[in-house]
């Protein structure tokens, strides 16, 4: 009976009585665009990996999310991401998802932003390539200014302590 309820509660909702994407949605369109980007990776502390690519990112959905396709070269080869990022209306969160063609792993996060707005602040799990397990990570995306952000990437050092494992830089095509 509860399951003939919810089906008949389901079709008397109209267009009008969903919810619309809010401010923190029309908040991610400030990502939207042609992208370069320089990056370094530190999984040797003395010889960070280098990475330049370009990434082109759109809302998409209705505007729920803004999805971004990455392509580069990395460590010889190429490389290919996707991430999507929407505000979670349940959750009251950032949320994003990460795959790319380097392994067979989904990343996500979630987090906030800060009241300034730019700062967002992502927490996650990761996957250690050095020792091959699940590892917690924090991700920091700071908005410099309407062309211009950056991409900070840390996780736990050889000694369990937070270290900064990669950084990106964004600049948009004009």
């Amino acid at each position: 009976m509860k399951t003939i309820a919810m089906i008949a509660a389901l079709f008397a909702v109209t267009p009008q009585d969903m919810p619309k994407p809010g401010k923190e949605h029309e908040a991610l369109k400030v990502f939207e665009g042609e992208w370069t980007f320089e990056g370094k990776f530190y999984m040797d502390p003395n010889q960070p990996t280098e990475m330049k690519g370009t990434e082109t990112s759109k809302m998409v959905l209705g505007g729920w999310y803004l999805n971004s396709d990455v392509k580069s070269t990395f460590m010889g080869g190429p490389f290919e991401g996707r991430w999507t990022m929407t505000y979670s209306v349940f959750k009251k969160k950032y949320q994003v998802c990460w795959i790319d063609s380097m392994m067979g792993h989904v990343f996500t996060s979630e987090g906030d932003v800060d009241a300034t707005g730019k700062i967002y602040t992502l927490f996650g799990e990761g996957f250690d390539p050095q020792t091959g397990k699940a590892t917690k990570e924090r991700w920091v995306v700071e908005v410099k200014d309407a062309d211009n952000h950056t991409m900070t990437f840390y996780g736990p050092g050889p000694d369990g302590k937070e270290k900064k494992t990669g950084e990106i830089t964004y600049k948009k095509k004009k």
